[in-house]
């Protein structure tokens, strides 16, 4: 099988995300294998994400890194869906976050699972929920099926 790199990382900008789909992907040492995802935006002055899914996606770590925030705005995830995504061997089944403010507003983590701590969530930020459902997911390591982390 051919390998294509999507592999998709953004520094230091301003990301808006909106009505958008990423699914069925597998990642491994950051190259793609069928049409896969790993998903890292580090030190960006916005991140906000609306209305979109993230569904079926594989990696060996976490499948969406959020990390190391520019400015003292809060980041935001609102009415967003993570279904079936994994980190193989890692934390934050769904997100791995660290050092950034960021609130999580009514959306879903179903069935997502990480080898070692957070199910759907790890994190060491300042994190918020805000009416978010959260349903079979699962740290096969240690600690928190849901999220575990450090405030």
């Amino acid at each position: 099988m051919e390998e294509i790199s999507y592999f998709i990382q953004i520094q230091k900008g301003l990301v808006y995300i909106t009505e958008s789909v990423f699914l069925n992907s597998t990642v491994e040492n950051n190259l793609a294998i069928s049409n896969s995802y790993k998903i890292q935006f580090e030190m960006c002055l916005t991140l906000m994400i609306f209305n979109s899914t993230f569904q079926n996606i594989q990696s060996l770590l976490s499948p969406i890194e959020i990390a190391y925030s520019l400015s003292q705005e809060n980041f935001t995830i609102s009415n967003c869906k993570f279904f079936f995504l994994g980190a193989i061997l890692s934390n934050g089944g769904a997100l791995l976050l660290y050092e950034i403010q960021i609130n999580i507003i009514q959306s879903n983590f179903l069935n997502n699972n990480a080898f070692k701590k957070g199910g759907a969530i790890y994190f060491e930020c300042n994190l918020s929920l805000f009416f978010n459902i959260f349903q079979n997911n699962s740290a096969d390591f240690s600690g928190g099926g849901d999220s575990f982390g450090k405030q």
